[in-house]
């Protein structure tokens, strides 16, 4: 029995939990990982069903074998639909898209494999393919990215929840996320996620480099952020304190969203905004931080969220400033705390001086406890458990 991952992101683009985890699964069992299918509009914005691309996530040694496939875009648009409207649109979604889904499990030579499905909307799918055993591994409150009350929001709520019910196993990232689930299923876990400990820990060698689009900066403090750039981001705090703090150097590393509006750091000579970086150059980029920041704004979707960046922060041995995230405050041993301008500096400036040898340590030893390889088998164990003895052993 392989695995079919129904991935909530592409396998190409950035480095994210679906990766992370498939590409350690396929260490034990063949993972065919398919990417969301997409609404019949995004050929209109030139979506290329055909790009094959293979791409190794450097971080991820197995992930070369994951055998990756691109659904042609067929779907049609859901979320922003009245309920009713929506869940006929979606039985019609899993009709049109049955054959092609069976096409790629009959290529693999999968007749009941086990289906990982990260994505909500996969619940319009399942009915129409091979029977087999659905773990959800829900990693982030989806519902919560989009305005309560919102025809998404609710929408993407009520895949949520059927899908937690159809599982035969559900797995949580984060606290909240398991507080709703656990009751839709009585089988949902509370694994949370972790960091590729080996690489980010790279960072923490006497002989690792700076990146070189630091190295001009080494007269100055270097406070940043290495993650996807969207709205979770408090951009005021962070542009008020570039303007106090000239002495000290605010770069962003990773893609700005179109819904971050980030024209607050405009005329800010001391904020770096770097675009998308590779996998393999994040430690050189935290190599060169004084500070590492989780500067989120708390709203609903902040609250069920786990933080990927937390532990691989903490891999590398630097001091760590993040805003009151749940998921973050059982660390506030070793995390400095702090939410709004004035005492997000304050906390900077304090963390700036947390570089005592044992506190080095005790970061690098508490991301050593969050790695990916214990995650990901923590998760198989539960499965081997539920599904069966003959599933994945080692």
């Amino acid at each position: 029995m392989g695995v079919v991952c129904l991935a909530s992101q592409d396998w190409n683009s950035h480095l994210g939990v679906p990766q992370q985890i498939m590409g350690r699964v396929v260490a034990e069992v063949p993972v065919v990982y398919i990417d969301p299918p997409r609404s019949i509009t995004s050929r209109l914005q030139g979506w290329d069903s055909k790009a094959q691309d293979p791409v190794r996530h450097m971080d991820v040694a197995q992930s070369v074998d994951v055998t990756r496939r691109a659904a042609p875009a067929r779907a049609l648009p859901v979320h922003n639909l009245p309920v009713p409207v929506s869940r006929l649109l979606r039985g019609i979604n899993g009709l049109s898209m049955r054959n092609w889904f069976r096409s790629v499990l009959a290529e693999q030579g999968e007749k009941q494999p086990l289906y990982w499905v990260f994505e909500p909307a996969s619940i319009q799918h399942l009915p129409h393919l091979p029977k087999g055993p659905v773990v959800y591994d829900c990693i982030d409150y989806w519902a919560g990215y989009f305005p309560e009350g919102s025809r998404r929001h609710t929408v993407i709520n009520q895949m949520d929840q059927a899908m937690a019910e159809r599982a035969d196993v559900v797995f949580a990232g984060s606290d909240m996320v398991f507080e709703r689930h656990k009751a839709f299923n009585a089988q949902t876990h509370l694994i949370r996620h972790a960091a590729d400990f080996g690489h980010f820990n790279s960072a923490a060698s006497d002989s690792a480099g700076v990146h070189t689009g630091l190295q001009h900066l080494s007269d100055q403090k270097v406070i940043g952020l290495c993650g996807i750039l969207d709205k979770r981001v408090d951009v005021v705090s962070m542009a008020a304190i570039a303007a106090r703090r000239p002495d000290w150097h605010l770069v962003f590393v990773g893609p700005v969203q179109d819904n971050l509006d980030v024209s607050a750091f405009d005329g800010l000579p001391n904020v770096t905004l770097t675009g998308m970086a590779d996998v393999s150059e994040l430690p050189l980029y935290i190599k060169g931080f004084d500070v590492c920041l989780i500067p989120y704004l708390i709203d609903e979707f902040v609250r069920g969220i786990y933080p990927l960046k937390l532990h691989e922060y903490l891999a590398t041995g630097k001091p760590v400033v993040s805003t009151p995230i749940p998921a973050v405050m059982p660390h506030s041993d070793l995390v400095w705390i702090a939410e709004g301008a004035d005492k997000l500096e304050q906390a900077i400036e304090q963390a700036m001086q947390d570089n005592d040898p044992d506190r080095v340590a005790a970061r690098i030893a508490l991301a050593r406890d969050n790695s990916w390889e214990g995650r990901v088998e923590d998760k198989l164990n539960v499965i081997r458990e539920r599904i069966g003895d003959g599933w994945a052993q080692n």
